[in-house]
């Protein structure tokens, strides 16, 4: 049995941001309220500092519901164990001598290219990456101060 073929379905809420036609946002589907998920706590301090970063971007695009939590969590955890392995691949490069003598590849490589894959995948179903962001179009916001020069220009 073989997975599901295409692209992945984009939710609700960034369908309307990407601008799709009225009859393309899919209306059976549930679509929760825009909440910020609480900071799991696990992640502590280098984590907290990433999650600020992330919700400063996902609230750009208010496609986040409260159950969330635990999917940027994860990406969290993966952005953490990247920092740590790429910390460590500079600090001892790329082949690093063996028990025997012999140059081998840095045991780090591996998490670092796990976690980033999962990187990529998390920020794909966020909208975090420039592929995915590219059809975005958030609603302009009126300053209301009337002094728009586009005003003029219909």
């Amino acid at each position: 049995m073989t997975g599901a073929r295409g692209p992945v379905s984009k939710n609700a809420n960034v369908r309307v941001l990407h601008g799709d036609r009225k009859d393309r946002q899919e209306q059976s589907r549930p679509k929760l309220p825009f909440e910020e998920p609480e900071f799991p706590e696990y992640l502590g301090d280098p984590g907290r500092v990433v999650w600020d970063q992330l919700m400063i971007d996902l609230r750009k695009l208010k496609s986040l519901a409260s159950c969330d939590s635990a999917a940027l969590g994860a990406y969290v955890e993966a952005v953490l164990i990247n920092q740590a392995s790429a910390k460590e691949i500079n600090e001892k490069g790329v082949m690093i001598k063996g028990y025997r003598g012999t140059r081998v590849k840095n045991p780090a490589l591996t998490p670092w290219r796990d976690s980033a894959d999962k990187i990529r995948a998390f920020a794909r179903e966020f909208g975090l990456t420039p592929a995915a962001r590219s059809g975005i179009q958030l609603p302009e916001e009126d300053p209301g101060d009337g002094k728009d020069p586009t005003r003029f220009f219909g």
